[in-house]
């Protein structure tokens, strides 16, 4: 039986700094905090890049690093429970939308390359690793937000469960904004 090979990222990168690099929360319509506890759907996507650059490493020296930019967002809308639909009573900034909230973040990480793995096993490095590092500080991130908007705290689901991270919108309905880069 022949054996799988695995990529060891440790020969190759070597992690050196963790930010958050953007976040917004935005609030629509007028619901009060005290009535969003039932009723609401809550919808995820996330989006990931990533470039190798050189950086000036001293005097004629350079190094290669590599920047990766994970975003996600999370949003909240208030369902009709008798028809399992949007509820079109919310008044809110769009016509027909029932969004409550947004919360959205970007964390940017920086590595070291000692030496290039292969385009196939960067790109997974890049989708599957950093996606699963930065996950526990937007989770955090969320669950900050939304104490300080007092707001209900929502479970977000798991990555796995994301079958379509960058198809976040409904069919019939287009997002005005732009799609996080993927």
């Amino acid at each position: 039986m022949a054996r799988v090979k695995h990529w060891a990222p440790e020969g190759y990168l070597a992690l050196q700094d963790v930010a958050l690099w953007a976040a917004r929360f935005h609030r629509y319509g007028s619901r009060e905090p005290s009535t969003q506890k039932r009723g609401t759907s809550v919808e995820c996507r996330r989006g990931v890049s990533g470039e190798v650059f050189a950086a000036e490493d001293g005097p004629d020296e350079t190094i290669d690093s590599l920047r990766v930019l994970v975003e996600f967002e999370l949003r909240c809308e208030h369902m009709d429970p008798r028809s399992k639909s949007a509820d079109p009573g919310i008044q809110a900034q769009a016509p027909g939308d029932s969004v409550q909230y947004i919360v959205e973040a970007a964390f940017a990480l920086s590595y070291v390359v000692y030496r290039m793995p292969d385009k196939r096993e960067l790109e997974e490095f890049i989708q599957f690793n950093c996606v699963h590092y930065v996950w526990p500080l937007w989770q955090q991130h969320v669950v900050d937000v939304l104490t300080r908007a007092s707001l209900p705290i929502v479970a977000i689901p798991v990555i796995a469960r994301w079958s379509r991270p960058f198809l976040f919108f409904p069919p019939g309905r287009q997002d005005t904004r732009g799609d996080i880069a993927d």
